[in-house]
């Protein structure tokens, strides 16, 4: 039976979302245009040449994935990266990788306490 810790579902659909080239290239488009925020005919715009219903599926997939959050305005989506949902993602990932895989120091000082507990 594995006793392995799972890998946080918030990491994992935030490494999934990120995988992807494509996304990666939507997310780019953000930086380019140095905003956190940004029209859906924008983000395409800065995609090309990708099609505007590939981008709209990497959209949708980011937004599902909760790294992109979405608001309307008329006729017109804006797309916002979300900042805190990746936060506590990473913030997750660092202390499931604590718990799954402790740094060298903090293996040894944990070994040598055992050892004064043991030798005492």
């Amino acid at each position: 039976m594995d006793t392995s810790p799972s890998v946080p579902e918030s990491v994992s659909d935030l490494l999934t979302a990120l995988a992807d080239p494509q996304r990666q290239r939507v997310l780019q488009a953000f930086f380019e245009a140095r905003s956190w925020e940004l029209p859906a005919s924008d983000i395409a715009a800065r995609c090309q040449p990708l099609s505007r219903p590939a981008v709209s599926y990497h959209l949708s997939v980011m937004r599902h994935s909760k790294v992109l959050t979405s608001r309307k305005e008329g006729k017109h989506v804006y797309y916002t990266i979300n900042r805190d949902f990746i936060t506590r993602s990473l913030e997750s990932f660092l202390e499931f990788l604590d718990i799954c895989c402790p740094e060298p120091d903090a293996r040894q000082a944990g070994a040598s306490k055992r050892e004064a507990m043991n030798n005492a």
